[in-house]
């Protein structure tokens, strides 16, 4: 463990600086009310996290590329023998000796009715975080009846480029035209 920078701190990293750019809007010509998060792996977690668990200032929107959405799932069924030394480095812990950080760390957690529209995207082999993440997030999300796309690139790792990219921000471009305003 690396015995600094535990978990929640990355959260409230992210937190502290979408508070900065809400309080500072008017400087940055940004309308704090329109709020859109993207990220990738890691900081698709944080950007899941920060739509779902805070109402101010609103996300109106988040974008997901293969984050991680569930991290007990990911102790107690790890796809990688690694995965849950990962997830003690980040945490500090495992989910038996501190359930509930286990619990505040995972956005499955946070959907509601009242969550931001989510476009979900993962490469069908990713290694380092399992498909089934991003298909538990969608679960949740349709059952709370959020809006969502999950879109799987067949044969897709843990990132892409080139048409699979493009792609990607088109599915982005279209996602926010027809759900975010």
């Amino acid at each position: 463990m690396n015995g600094k920078n535990l978990f929640p701190t990355q959260e409230e990293d992210v937190r502290s600086a979408i508070n900065f750019i809400a309080d500072q809007s008017t400087a940055y010509h940004v309308d704090k009310n329109k709020l859109v998060l993207l990220g990738a792996s890691a900081g698709a977690h944080l950007a899941l996290l920060q739509a779902y668990k805070y109402d101010d200032p609103k996300v109106i929107g988040v974008i997901d590329f293969f984050g991680p959405t569930d991290l007990v799932a990911m102790y107690d069924h790890p796809w990688h023998p690694l995965v849950p030394y990962a997830l003690q480095m980040v945490t500090g812990t495992d989910p038996s000796a501190n359930p509930e950080l286990y619990r505040q760390s995972s956005p499955v957690n946070f959907v509601t009715k009242h969550s931001a529209p989510t476009l979900i995207f993962h490469g069908s082999n990713d290694p380092v975080v399992n498909i089934s993440q991003s298909k538990e997030l969608k679960s949740a999300l349709d059952k709370a009846e959020v809006l969502n796309e999950l879109v799987i690139y067949p044969g897709q790792q843990h990132g892409w480029h080139g048409k699979t990219l493009s792609n990607s921000f088109d599915h982005i471009e279209d996602f926010l035209k027809k759900h975010v305003r």
